[in-house]
C-alpha cells in the first residue's frame, strides 16, 4: 500500500519567500515615510496644546497669573511656565517637553517667549513656528487676535 505525502516542495517555499521578501521591500519606505509624518504630527500637536493650554489658564486668569511658552531652539524644546515673561517666571511651575532630536524648530516671531496676558489671554507675540522633519514642514500661527492654529 502507497502512502500519499502531502507537503510543500523546495520551489514552492523559495518562491514564497522570496516574495515575502519583495513584499517586505516594497512595504518598508512606505511604512518609514509614515512613521515619520507620525512623528511631525506629534511635535506639532504638542507645541499647539501647550500654546492653548497657556492662553487658556491666562484668560480664566488662574492665579491671576499670565501662563507662556518659552521656546529654544538650541535645545530643541519647549517650556510652559507661569509669570509675565520666562525671566521671571514661577519656576515651581514650569513644565519642560524635549521634541523628538529629527525635529527642527524655527520660530519666526520676534521673541522665543510667547506669553498670554492674565485675565484676557492675548499674546504678546504673533507670528509663525515652523516645525521641520526631514523634507516635510508644518506651520502654527498665532495672530493678531490671539487665535492659534495650524496648518
Amino acid at each position: 500500500m502507497k502512502k500519499n505525502i502531502s507537503g510543500f516542495t523546495l520551489v514552492e517555499l523559495v518562491i514564497t519567500v522570496a516574495l515575502s521578501a519583495l513584499l517586505a521591500g516594497v512595504a518598508m519606505p512606505i511604512y518609514n515615510g509614515f512613521s515619520d509624518s507620525i512623528k511631525l504630527d506629534e511635535a506639532v500637536n504638542t507645541v499647539f496644546q501647550e500654546l492653548q493650554l497657556a492662553q487658556k489658564m491666562s484668560a480664566s486668569g488662574k492665579d491671576r497669573s499670565a501662563f507662556g511658552i518659552y521656546l529654544d531652539e538650541t535645545d530643541n524644546s519647549l517650556t510652559f511656565y507661569q509669570g509675565v515673561n520666562y525671566a521671571e517666571r514661577n519656576i515651581d511651575s514650569e513644565r519642560r517637553t524635549d521634541l523628538d532630536s529629527n525635529i527642527v524648530l524655527e520660530n519666526k516671531m520676534f521673541s522665543d517667549d510667547v506669553n498670554f496676558s492674565s485675565g484676557r489671554g492675548t499674546p504678546n507675540e504673533v507670528g509663525e513656528i515652523s516645525l521641520y522633519f526631514k523634507d516635510e514642514v508644518r506651520n502654527i500661527t498665532i495672530n493678531d487676535y490671539g487665535l492659534i492654529f495650524k496648518d
